[in-house]
Formats: C-alpha cells, sequence, structure tokens
C-alpha cells in the first residue's frame, strides 16, 4: 500500500509539473510548481490572479486571521502563505520579502496570461532580480 500511495504520489507530481509548465512558465520559475499551483488555486484564474493587484497575493491564506484582527482592532498580518518559500524563511524581514515576491507574482501572471513569454524566461529573471537584492 505504501509504495502504490508513493507511485501515486510521483505521478501527481509530475502531472502537476507538466500543466504548471504549461499553463504558467513564469510563475513555476519564480514561485516553484507546488506554490505556483497554491497561488492560482487561491485566486481561481490564471486571468483573476493576472488582474488583481499584489496586495492581495501578498495575503493569500492569510485572509481569516486579516479580517479577525480587523474586527478585533489589533496588528494586522504583513504575511500569507508566500512566506512558507524556502528562501523567505530564513530571512528577518519576512513582510518586505513577501510584498516583493507578491509584486514579481503578479509580474508573471500578468505575463502567463497575456502569452507574452511561453518560455518562463522572465520568471527566471525575476528570481535572480529578488536573490540578488
Amino acid at each position: 500500500k505504501i509504495e502504490t500511495t508513493k507511485n501515486c504520489l510521483k505521478i501527481s507530481q509530475e502531472s502537476l509539473e507538466e500543466k504548471c509548465k504549461k499553463v504558467c512558465p513564469n510563475l513555476k520559475q519564480l514561485l516553484g510548481t507546488e506554490m505556483a499551483a497554491k497561488v492560482l488555486m487561491k485566486a481561481g484564474s490564471l486571468l483573476k490572479l493576472a488582474q488583481m493587484n499584489n496586495c492581495m497575493v501578498q495575503f493569500f491564506g492569510a485572509e481569516k486571521e486579516l479580517f479577525l484582527a480587523l474586527k478585533k482592532r489589533k496588528n494586522t498580518p504583513k504575511y500569507g502563505m508566500l512566506s512558507e518559500l524556502e528562501c523567505s524563511k530564513n530571512i528577518p524581514n519576512r513582510g518586505i520579502n513577501t510584498r516583493i515576491y507578491a509584486n514579481k507574482t503578479c509580474l508573471a501572471a500578468r505575463m502567463d496570461a497575456y502569452g507574452n513569454d511561453p518560455e518562463g524566461n522572465y520568471g527566471k529573471e525575476l528570481k535572480k532580480e529578488i536573490e540578488s537584492s
């Protein structure tokens, strides 16, 4: 049973990898396959993600906490699921880093939605830009 479960998991990961490569190559290059899929799922579609502003993307995964903080008049969260990225975990200013990733995620989504770069080169450039700063 364990081997069949591992085999099914491997097949689904390969399938997700192929679909991300076709649908959103720039997002895949910037965020990785799993995070790109999570962001797309949260947004609803690639076009909806492309039309969103970066403030909305920054709080994906922290909506309940945001509205609860607003209701109780406490401090609002600074980041959502984008802070789970490997490169964001050891950085002291996670809020700033998440804001940068949200901005670049919107740019990559726009490139993918309007079909300007099907190879994902723009996503690679955005990732290098973030890592260099």
